[in-house]
């Protein structure tokens, strides 16, 4: 995937997510969690059909690492915001969820694309 595909797909995602969750569309929510998975696996997808490199290999594990990293920080201060505005009374279980599997899957594309220019 190129780099400006994963942006455009980056920016489809933060739209589909915002309209899902301003105007609470269970479709539109699901779309952009199914487009974060899927461009998620496809950017991991060698195209040589070969071993993958070196390089290629850091650069996948640092990127999972900060997402997981990323993702674990925004649910400790979701978990700190709940105590205090207890925002669970509104939001579904499987929203809160389904938004969190999201913005892991499109930290690690932002990563991946990020350390691709960088190494």
């Amino acid at each position: 995937m190129k780099t400006k595909v994963a942006y455009v797909v980056m920016g489809v995602y933060s739209i589909l997510l915002i309209v899902g969750i301003i105007f609470q569309n269970g479709a539109l929510l699901n779309i952009s969690t199914a487009l974060a998975v899927v461009s998620a696996i496809a950017i991991q997808q060698n195209e040589s059909r070969k071993e993958p490199d070196e390089r290629e290999k850091f650069i996948v594990d640092r990127a999972s690492t900060l997402s997981y990293l990323s993702l674990m920080t925004v649910i400790l201060f979701g978990y700190i915001g709940n105590d205090i505005l207890s925002f669970d009374q509104y939001l579904s279980l499987e929203l809160i969820f389904q938004v969190l599997i999201g913005i892991g899957f499109m930290t690690f594309l932002s990563m991946y694309v990020y350390l691709s220019e960088k190494y």
